[in-house]
């Protein structure tokens, strides 16, 4: 799952390839990162919405200096992230909560549309945040974050009318991501 080795690029390079747009982004052999901790890649994708990549780095380290090591859903279901922006902690421990009870399985045993509702049950999580997990931390190969806001600016589209567009990209919306935020 870490390095996307079920995936054969050769057939979605060409599938993808048939959008004028979104080929200029296309590079061979591309794969979709994943993570060796779904829970942690969840946690990370809340620490990183509507903020800069740096500033989340800040907020991941002092999250795993907080608990020397990253926290498990256990730890983090009944931690206290005071300096943490409330809402943001919430997130957290609502979605610890939810994988601890079963609630959010991260696990790959769900569909895209069903994990995607599960984790927009979780309050704090909305779409971008749902198909961010489900893409880099489930390998789903058609998430897509629609509002993404770098993936907007590149093509020049709102979240709207990409949502449109990439449905020309499906089931490798994934795919169409990654090469565009490669750019």
């Amino acid at each position: 799952r870490v390095f996307d080795l079920r995936a054969d690029p050769g057939p979605i390079q060409e599938h993808l390839g048939r959008d004028a747009v979104l080929r200029p982004f296309l590079r061979a052999g591309l794969r979709i990162p994943g993570a060796w901790d779904p829970f942690e890649m969840a946690v990370r994708a809340i620490l990183g919405q509507q903020i800069s990549v740096p500033r989340a780095r800040a907020m991941a380290i002092a999250l795993i200096e907080q608990f020397a090591g990253f926290p498990t859903s256990a730890r983090l279901a009944e931690a206290d992230l005071r300096g943490m922006p409330a809402v943001r902690a919430n997130a957290i421990v609502q979605l610890a909560r939810s994988v601890r009870d079963g609630h959010v399985r991260l696990d790959g045993s769900q569909d895209l549309d069903a994990i995607t509702a599960a984790l927009c049950k979780v309050p704090g999580i909305g779409d971008w945040t749902a198909q961010l997990v489900a893409l880099r931390a489930l390998g789903e190969p058609d998430a897509f974050p629609a509002s993404d806001l770098g993936l907007c600016r590149a093509l020049g589209l709102t979240p709207a009318a990409l949502l449109e567009r990439a449905e020309n990209w499906r089931p490798w919306r994934a795919y169409a991501a990654a090469a565009i935020w490669l750019v």
